[in-house]
């Protein structure tokens, strides 16, 4: 009987620590989801970024062109510009 007793006990001791390294994996697994989830919207969000900014990298002789002629108040024919004055 005593052995019976002994032998169930450390059965469960075996189990409930088997039980609890798969429950801490499954934890683990679930949080370095999540981490790599935000890390993807991150990089997303950066890569619109680097869009924008190579945009304007490979017209930045078109902005410069026009900034010029803006401060020069001259404009294309057919072309509207519009001049906005600071207020100081």
């Amino acid at each position: 009987m005593r052995r019976g007793v002994v032998w169930a006990l450390v059965m469960a001791v075996a189990f409930g620590g088997l039980l609890w390294l798969y429950l801490s994996k499954v934890f683990l697994i679930r949080k370095l989801g999540a981490e790599i989830s935000a890390l993807e919207a991150r990089k997303e969000a950066l890569q619109e970024r680097i869009e924008e900014l190579q945009y304007v990298l490979d017209h930045r002789a078109e902005l410069q062109q026009l900034a010029i002629r803006t401060r020069l108040r001259y404009g294309l024919p057919g072309e509207l510009v519009v001049l906005f004055e600071t207020v100081r």
